[in-house]
């Protein structure tokens, strides 16, 4: 059994000088065979390490007195490696208790003392202070440093506990946080402060953790301390600057605010007395001196608008929207309101968007259009002559997201390699002289790399000096929800059209597009050609249906085209749509004159483009086509409305007084907001375009009044908000207000006629006698919803729709919520949110969106008492939608 053992036994005379018996562990403990170690009984002493042979002797002396001891000692083998041995040795008594020999049993504890010393010197060169208490808060180690800082040895402090080394107050809480750490197994981390004997405040870190035996019990405590004056008095240093940062950027935002109103005010009076001027019967010297203007009021007003969005950037106070919105409806109107600038030039503007993009996506439209607007603007600046082409196609898809690529080809100048990146920087461009020959500052590129980052994109430029310029960037939007049904394209499948243009590349891109729609399509690359594919089809009995007709070509210009057709019994029943880079006066007369059905301009917009083919085709479903583009719709015979003008600014005054009468509307002045509301209390007014700020009486605070003194009218006027603040949260505190829209100074007229016509139309409806009863009041927009769904039974089966949905994802968000499933809650949140809007119901909206933001930071405090307010707000919204399915019709 002993020379099965892993332990070393052996026995010697009570003098420890002579050994008796040793069992076979000795031979790898000694490195010797047994025999040889039989043969010389006093080997084993010799092999003692001779630094400690003498203690052990020592020790072993006074072994009779002890009776037992254990003892550490080093034994060196014939080859000179160490093994490090720990003793149990006792006395050996016979029947009479007389001793008669010494045995002992050791352990080889070579690696634990390898382990110790790693420990050690690891410890020792840490520039941090270690020490380790066991269970019962007594010290068992304790590096230098730590030992220099408490002005004690190694030996003094061994064994002592916090009591002894500390004042009481202090002792306390280190055995607390001991406890702690004892009693959970978890790290404790705090930072303290303390005087030292100079009177200097320090700091220091400490770090305590549990120590675990073999088994993996916790057996003490290691604390690691650290000095962190300098970092704590860095971090304080940081959060002065950080706080002066920020009133620098207050006082900077503020001086802005207050530049952009005092120079939009002068501007629109420029811009709009401009247009007024144009309107009335100039002479061409006049009209281009006119022209020249506004262009260049125009011009200062993007600038302002550059560097308005250049400070909010840098201050951190620009943030994307996200809503749903039409892509291809964003990119083809950002684009096609250039589109004179272009024809102006004799260019081309292309835009293709690939058909495996979804229509609907959620994020910023406004600064996706104003990214594309700066990008085909620089190439509209830098080509004179070819074409410009903006191409979309998918870069990536999960799904609920899809990261698009943008490009903006032009065939202008190009970039030199060695100015490409300069381009993006601030204030820069690639040739010094290129400021003084095309205008500009340099910052639209900058805004864009900007927007871009924020898109979770990226932008880069490909270049060749005199072959063109391409950029590109990339972005990220989510998926939308299709409230929509979608559009059966079955009455366009088959339909024969001709594309007749000049360009290979446009005649490509709207083949493509008529292609997806299940047309039949032929392209013609010249007038000729096109009059004499109509006539071929024409005797071979398929008749062409419509012929989309460019304008502007080298050998024969679409009107004569046109005229052709019309001239010719067989081709006259061919339906035509003009389509021109570049309006002239008179072109839309002449389109009347020769009967083309639709005079469109380049670059085409998708959704304008549907809306005409499908009548054409038989579709009498047109209304329900409003909804791809309403804003692009041809704009009704505005009716005469009666308007209250409240504006305290002379010039301001007389250009709104201009724009409105030129439209036929009645307008009534306030000077102020005390007079709008008096003028309110008065008489009944279609609409009033409020004024921010006036004297006496702002707008905003009017507003308040005016909506207080019609809480109890079955109709609100509608208010439309005009000023010339342009900085974040202009807009969302007209709102708060009370206010139905927002219009920016200096008024572009087209912008004012929109808002005017769309605010009237819709009724502003007060309390209504179906939803009085409590909690139910503004859960939901029956008009809003009306327009968007149709009426009758339509409306009910939706909103019976909706009460289901939102009462299955309502116990779908629930399960998740146990899970602590962020994932799902952001997905059943945000389709809750797509489906409510529709109703626009805005509790339950802004409900699902806390939840939505909640989930995506992991801020589980926040998660249930966010689903409660969401359950509440749906609660309301159903109430309301149950009264709208079992109210009857009128």
């Amino acid at each position: 059994l002993i020379n099965a053992a892993n332990h070393l036994v052996w026995s010697t005379s009570l003098d420890g000088r002579n050994l008796i018996y040793v069992n076979r562990v000795a031979e790898r403990i000694y490195g010797r065979p047994l025999k040889e170690l039989a043969s010389n009984p006093n080997y084993w002493l010799d092999a003692i390490h001779p630094d400690d042979r003498a203690e052990v002797v020592r020790r072993l002396g006074k072994l009779l007195e002890r009776k037992h001891i254990e003892q550490d000692y080093r034994i060196v083998r014939p080859d000179g490696t160490i093994v490090w041995l720990h003793d149990r040795v006792s006395v050996v008594h016979d029947s009479q208790r007389n001793p008669i020999y010494i045995g002992g049993i050791g352990t080889d504890i070579t690696e634990i003392r390898e382990s110790e010393a790693l420990y050690s010197s690891l410890v020792e060169s840490m520039p941090m202070q270690v020490v380790r208490k066991n269970k019962h808060g007594k010290v068992v180690f304790a590096n230098q440093m730590y030992c220099a800082t408490i002005g004690r040895t190694l030996d003094e402090l061994i064994g002592k506990s916090d009591a002894d080394l500390f004042p009481p107050d202090l002792a306390r809480k280190y055995c607390a946080d001991d406890r702690q750490v004892l009693e959970t197994g978890q790290v404790v981390n705090t930072v303290e402060e303390y005087q030292n004997p100079n009177g200097d405040r320090r700091y220091v870190e400490i770090f305590k953790s549990p120590v675990r035996d073999s088994a993996g019990n916790i057996s003490g405590v290691q604390i690691l301390f650290w000095d962190v004056t300098e970092r704590t008095r860095a971090e304080e240093d940081v959060r002065l600057a950080k706080e002066a940062a920020e009133n620098a950027n207050r006082a900077k935002s503020e001086f802005l605010a207050n530049m952009s109103h005092e120079i939009r005010t002068p501007m629109n009076g420029i811009i709009g007395m401009s247009e007024l001027l144009l309107q009335t019967s100039p002479s061409a010297e006049q009209r281009d001196y006119l022209n020249i203007v506004k262009s260049s009021a125009d011009s200062l007003l993007r600038l302002l608008n550059d560097i308005l969005d250049f400070s909010k950037i840098e201050a951190g106070k620009l943030d994307l929207e996200s809503s749903e919105f039409r892509l291809r409806d964003c990119v083809g109107q950002t684009v096609q309101a250039l589109g004179p600038s272009a024809g102006g030039k004799g260019l081309e503007l292309l835009v293709h968007v690939a058909p495996d993009i979804p229509e609907t996506l959620v994020g910023d439209a406004g600064r996706l259009g104003q990214i594309v607007l700066n990008l085909v603007g620089n190439a509209l600046k830098f080509t004179e002559q070819g074409e410009i082409e903006v191409n979309v196609a998918a870069e990536s898809t999960s799904h609920d997201s899809i990261c698009l690529h943008f490009s903006v080809r032009d065939t202008g100048i190009g970039i030199p390699p060695d100015r490409q990146q300069a381009i993006f920087e601030s204030f820069s461009q690639a040739d010094a002289s290129t400021n003084r020959r095309f205008g500009g500052t340099g910052l639209g590129l900058t805004v864009s790399t900007q927007l871009v980052d924020m898109m979770q994109g990226r932008i880069w430029v490909e270049s060749e000096v005199g072959r063109g310029t391409t950029f590109h960037f990339t972005a990220s939007f989510n998926l939308g929800n299709e409230h929509d049904p979608p559009i059966d394209f079955k009455t366009l499948r088959g339909i024969p059209v001709l594309i007749v243009d000049d360009n290979p590349r446009f005649g490509q891109i709207l083949n493509e597009l008529l292609g997806h729609w299940g047309m039949t399509v032929s392209v013609a690359e010249s007038g000729a050609a096109a009059i004499a594919e109509l006539r071929r089809a024409a005797d071979a009995g398929k008749s062409y249906a419509v012929a989309l007709i460019d304008c502007q070509m080298s050998d024969i210009d679409g009107f004569r085209i046109v005229e052709r057709i019309r001239q010719d019994d067989v081709l006259s029943q061919c339906e035509t749509i003009m389509l021109s880079a570049c309006a002239k006066a008179g072109d839309v007369e002449r389109c009347r004159e020769l009967g083309v059905t639709r005079y469109m301009q380049k670059p085409i917009v998708q959704s304008d483009l549907l809306v005409t083919l499908l009548p054409l085709a038989g579709d009498a479903n047109v209304e329900a086509m409003s909804r791809f583009s309403p804003a692009r719709q041809p704009q009704a015979n505005y009716r005469k409305l009666k308007i209250l003008l409240a504006e305290d600014g002379e010039v301001n005054r007389q250009v709104a007084i201009g724009l409105l009468t030129r439209q036929g509307h009645e307008v009534i002045v306030a000077n102020d907001g005390v007079e709008a509301v008096a003028a309110i209390q008065s008489q009944a007014f279609d609409l009033v375009l409020m004024d921010v700020q006036m004297p006496n009486m702002d707008g905003l605070e009017a507003t308040k009044i005016i909506r207080e003194m019609e809480s109890a009218a079955p109709r609100q006027t509608p208010i439309v908000a005009m000023t010339a603040g342009a900085m974040k949260g202009d807009e969302q505190h007209c709102l708060e207000a009370g206010m139905n829209s927002y219009l920016s100074k200096p008024i572009q007229p087209n912008v004012l006629y929109d808002v005017i016509e769309r605010c009237a139309a819709e009724p502003v409806i007060g309390p209504s006698r179906h939803f009085q009863t409590t909690g139910e009041a503004n859960a939901i927009n029956i008009p809003l919803a009306r327009r968007r769904c149709g009426d009758g039974d339509q409306l009910r089966r939706l909103a019976g729709m909706l009460m289901q949905e939102s009462a299955d994802l309502l116990a779908s968000l629930a399960e998740a919520a146990a899970r602590r499933d962020v994932d799902s809650i952001s997905r059943h949140a945000h389709t809750l949110k797509g489906a409510a809007a529709l109703f626009d119901a805005a509790g339950v909206v802004e409900s699902a969106q806390t939840l939505e933001n909640v989930a995506a930071d992991s801020n589980f405090g926040e998660l249930n008492p966010s689903l409660a307010n969401l359950k509440s707000e749906v609660e309301r919204m159903n109430q309301a939608l149950h009264k709208l399915v079992d109210m009857p019709e009128e």
